[in-house]
């Protein structure tokens, strides 16, 4: 791994986490590195291969730090709360906002079932790691002790009216078979967010499988534990309800 990186738009090189040791769940489990691969196409988009979730989670997690790794780690100390202590007085605001989502983040994440606990625990784990390891590549202040619950908190927002708030929206159609010229089901995803590298603005695109239980799927995640739009599979938006329906096309 230390040495893979300045190779890695190779076509298809395969990027070996069993060199790279790191602390994982109890129960005997083999240690995260030994459970996941990560493959770069020509184009740099890695292809994930894991055995369970809390791998694929990290996995993830150890390409968007090769990547966007000082991006991931202010971001997760931003959900901490703890960013006007490293970057200055401009984020005092912010920080307590986010100390109120991380707190609540803390007191429901035994609630979690066990497979986001997992994802969400491989996520951080990978990110310490990837710190211990590269500390040149990440913030001066970069400290490896993030949790799961750090990560947990980019999705708690207890607020019934966060979306109408901020003025986030997005759209998502799905076309049934008997709607379309080809014949086909189709899923088409506008997240109103854009490409690019900010704060907000990074979606990500990595190919994801987890045999039995996560069928291949193309992602667009963003730079932390999160699969926001799959190819052909699943898409979300924004609302300013706490419900959540399913259809099938």
């Amino acid at each position: 791994m230390n040495g893979g990186l300045a190779h890695r738009f190779a076509p298809h090189l395969l990027i070996p986490l069993l060199l790279v040791p790191c602390a994982c769940r109890g129960g005997g489990q083999r240690e995260y590195p030994d459970r996941v691969e990560i493959r770069r196409t020509s184009y740099g988009v890695p292809h994930i291969l894991a055995e369970d979730l809390g791998a694929m989670a990290y996995g993830l997690a150890w390409a968007h730090m090769e990547d966007y790794g000082r991006l991931v780690v202010q971001r997760l100390t931003m959900a901490r709360g703890e960013l006007a202590l490293n970057e200055g007085e401009d984020f005092v605001e912010s920080d307590f906002w986010w100390l109120q989502r991380h707190d609540q983040a803390s007191r429901a994440y035994i609630e979690l079932s066990r497979d986001s606990r997992d994802l969400y625990e491989g996520y951080a784990a990978a990110v310490n790691r990837f710190i211990e390891l590269h500390p040149g590549r990440v913030q001066v202040w970069a400290s490896p002790r993030f949790t799961g619950v750090d990560v947990a908190a980019h999705w708690a927002d207890d607020r019934k009216d966060s979306v109408a708030a901020s003025g986030d929206g997005s759209n998502s159609w799905a076309l049934g078979p008997s709607r379309t010229a080809s014949g086909n089901s189709m899923l088409v995803r506008n997240p109103h967010l854009s490409w690019g590298v900010g704060q907000y603005s990074v979606y990500y695109e990595a190919h994801i499988t987890v045999p039995g239980v996560l069928p291949e799927r193309r992602a667009a995640t963003r730079c932390w534990c999160g699969i926001r739009i799959s190819r052909g599979a699943w898409a979300g938006t924004a609302c300013t309800t706490k419900l959540t329906s399913r259809s099938r096309v």
